[in-house]
């Protein structure tokens, strides 16, 4: 099994990271957000994405319009996604992101199912 940088072992479970933390339930429901780690150095710590590769990510969103919503812990920064994307669409363009040279992984910011 391969652990991914944006994934967690939370309870007996590997599960995505979340910007809500551990969720509990298997994802579900359409992806407004995204999570992305750039190369080491590229970014200051607490620093936004540099305009640069926003568009890099930008060009390759298409449709979808990216706007930065905040820096993250270890590196990582959450941006949103308008309109939301399948969960299907987040695996794609996760994939796409990840090609980038500057990015070492991104990944759908899965959101919590509700009980």
């Amino acid at each position: 099994m391969r652990f991914l940088p944006g994934s967690v072992f939370c309870l007996g479970m590997l599960l995505p990271l979340s910007s809500q933390g551990c969720a509990m339930m298997p994802p579900s429901g359409p992806i407004v957000r995204m999570i992305v780690q750039p190369v080491p150095g590229l970014v200051a710590e607490g620093e936004h994405l540099p305009p640069e590769l926003l568009g890099q990510l930008q060009a390759l969103a298409g449709p979808t319009r990216l706007s930065y919503l905040r820096p993250m812990g270890q590196g990582s920064h959450l941006l949103g996604l308008d309109p939301p994307l399948t969960r299907e669409q987040g695996g794609e363009l996760a994939e796409r992101w990840s090609g980038l040279d500057a990015i070492v992984f991104a990944e759908p910011d899965y959101p919590r199912q509700r009980r």
